[in-house]
């Protein structure tokens, strides 16, 4: 059962814990890390994964984006915490989710740290609603422990998507078509990491890459606190 206690005990097993990573150390290593994750888009390879290390569609239809981190899979814990951050303002768990995941980028990205964050935007009418734009969160915890700046005024959401949830992969890229806008000047960072709560399908994080391409910005990764597995089904 996962628990919602005090900043001082564990958020899963309500265990007393120093310092504000929200996990108790046992917790923390039974978190869902992906296992032999895809080189370029972190889907979940398993046993089977192949030498080259990257996905068939990665192989056959690279997306625009170069490389993608995750902490986990999108499974429980991480999918209610994740439901609880985003659709309950439990900032708590965004946090804790959040700085659990430095630990993947100091290993990951250690020799190529990004020199900018971009957080997903959401557009006027959702963050009226919401109050708070979960990217950004997540966004604030890397820019503070690796003194990244965090470049959200550079992206725009300019069309009010209807949700992403449930859609195809199909019928998501056709929902995001002309739904960002980028400022003039945003090539002046040359490796931009885009910050996003889950990805599913891509298709949000790599429509954002293919502008970022488009206007000149050599390398383009993605840190997100989940990825979907091909074979689950999203509610998000």
């Amino acid at each position: 059962m996962l628990h919602m206690p005090n900043s001082a005990a564990c958020l899963l097993c309500a265990t007393p814990i120093n310092g504000k990573s929200g996990f108790c150390e046992p917790c923390t290593l039974q978190l869902p890390y992906l296992y032999s994750p895809c080189a370029r888009c972190a889907l979940e390879l398993g046993q089977s994964a192949p030498t080259h290390g990257h996905c068939e569609q990665c192989l056959l239809e690279p997306p625009y984006f170069d490389y993608c981190l995750a902490l986990g899979r999108y499974e429980y814990p991480l999918q209610t915490l994740i439901s609880r951050f985003k659709f309950n303002a439990k900032l708590s768990a965004g946090r804790a989710m959040s700085i659990a995941l430095l630990q993947e980028i100091e290993r990951a990205l250690r020799q190529r740290p990004p020199d900018a964050l971009l957080p997903v935007p959401l557009h006027s009418q959702r963050i009226r609603g919401r109050g708070f734009n979960q990217s950004t969160e997540i966004a604030k915890q890397i820019a503070s422990r690796f003194k990244i700046p965090i470049i959200d005024d550079y992206c725009h959401r300019v069309r009010a998507t209807t949700s992403q949830r449930g859609l195809s992969a199909t019928a998501r890229a056709e929902n995001l078509k002309e739904a960002f806008v980028l400022k003039q000047g945003i090539e002046h960072w040359r490796h931009i990491a885009v910050v996003d709560d889950v990805v599913t399908t891509k298709s949000t994080v790599n429509a954002i890459a293919q502008l970022l391409k488009s206007q000149g910005v050599m390398r383009v990764g993605v840190i997100c606190l989940a990825r979907v597995s091909e074979t689950v089904r999203t509610d998000i």
